[in-house]
């Protein structure tokens, strides 16, 4: 079903948590670029999942719902654990790190495991200490979504604020050769503005996944810059 044909049903006939899908933790790497002539690019690295060390900004989160919290005097969705589609976030959020660093090509091979492979030459570890998506609340919004497609078309024409942060600590790239620690460091993608409203929530995940896309950005270049001058 196309996804305007799902997005009609639940604003003309089903009850809001009839339509509350599971989210994903990813996001499009169309744009990624390739990394040439790395000194890694006979390498292969290994990946531990990354530690979960967030304090979420929700923890009890609703069953069905979406989570709404104040901020500034205003009222905000966010991406509370409950709706995703694995209970594992901070794992999901560590496969997003290798998909992004294979399609970069910096690595011969980026493999996610919990034990390192005899054939990996370094292994990449970590914490994700924030993964918040946050999308604010509009009353207005909510009201016109009352009234079907008119109401659809009435908020296309509104905005509201959003802001996404994922952090990394503690990362380290580590040589197997040796167990010598070639790069640390933190790693933070913040993303913030406003777009058109959202009267059902839901696009607090997409603001999280931006900002983690960010966040895998960030973590590639500090790589790269700290790394492309050793020898191959």
């Amino acid at each position: 079903m196309p996804r305007y044909h799902a997005i009609l049903i639940c604003i003309l006939a089903i009850p809001l948590t009839a339509c509350m899908p599971k989210q994903a933790i990813n996001y499009s790497m169309e744009d990624i670029a390739v990394v040439p002539d790395t000194p890694f690019e006979n390498a292969i690295l290994a990946v531990k999942p990354f530690e979960d060390a967030r304090k979420p900004l929700i923890t009890d989160c609703p069953m069905v719902d979406i989570s709404q919290l104040k901020k500034d005097g205003k009222r905000f969705y966010y991406n509370c654990d409950n709706l995703y589609k694995k209970e594992s976030v901070a794992r999901d959020i560590t496969m997003t790190i290798v998909n992004h660093l294979w399609h970069t090509h910096i690595f011969k091979e980026v493999l996610l495991v919990d034990t390192s492979p005899p054939n990996a030459d370094y292994l990449l570890t970590g914490k994700v200490s924030r993964f918040d998506g946050l999308k604010e609340h509009d009353f207005g919004a909510v009201a016109a979504a009352q009234f079907g497609i008119l109401g659809a078309l009435l908020n296309l024409a509104r905005d509201s604020a959003y802001e996404g942060t994922t952090t990394f600590d503690d990362v380290k790239l580590i040589s197997l050769k040796d167990n010598s620690l070639v790069w640390s460091g933190n790693i933070t993608g913040h993303i913030e503005g406003s777009d058109t409203v959202d009267a059902h929530g839901l696009s607090c995940y997409r603001k999280a996944n931006l900002s983690l896309k960010e966040a895998d950005f960030n973590l590639v270049n500090s790589l790269v810059k700290q790394v492309i001058s050793l020898p191959k």
